[in-house]
């Protein structure tokens, strides 16, 4: 895997509590924003719902997760070809970018599980195999 590539995807799979903190701020600020303009145009709607901060901090991480594994979708649409592996920088903008590419999707989630053993996001679509029961 290219260095460029390891990079983006260290970054992509890598959910810090200040990316958490963020997405928190973010969401309390558009369920704000769309009180305020229910409200400027008349409509009678309930305020706001406020939230126990461990349910409003869980949210707020699945949207980054969310978020993230559509990223690394991209990345893999954008970048890895069957055929040639991974594109290179001046590659990428000459290529057709195979968007919802079923194989790119799942060498995604294959690369996902081999280098990032046992992180589970809640949209990228697998989780760590159950190690302690035989199959």
């Amino acid at each position: 895997m290219r260095d460029d590539i390891k990079d983006e995807t260290d970054r992509l799979a890598t959910i810090a509590d200040d990316d958490v903190e963020k997405s928190v701020v973010r969401i309390r600020k558009v369920r704000e924003m769309n009180y305020t303009n229910a409200k400027r145009r008349g409509r009678d709607v309930a305020p706001p719902e406020i939230l126990p901060p461990d349910i409003e901090r869980a949210r707020a991480r699945t949207s980054v997760e969310q978020s993230r594994s559509g990223e690394l979708d991209g990345l893999f649409y954008r970048r890895w070809r069957l055929s040639d592996g991974w594109l290179s920088d001046e590659e990428t903008p000459r290529a057709l970018e195979i968007f919802q590419d079923r194989l790119a999707h799942n060498m995604r989630r294959a690369v996902v599980r081999e280098r990032y053993d046992g992180l589970v996001m809640a949209e990228l679509g697998w989780k760590p195999p159950d190690k302690s029961s035989a199959s």
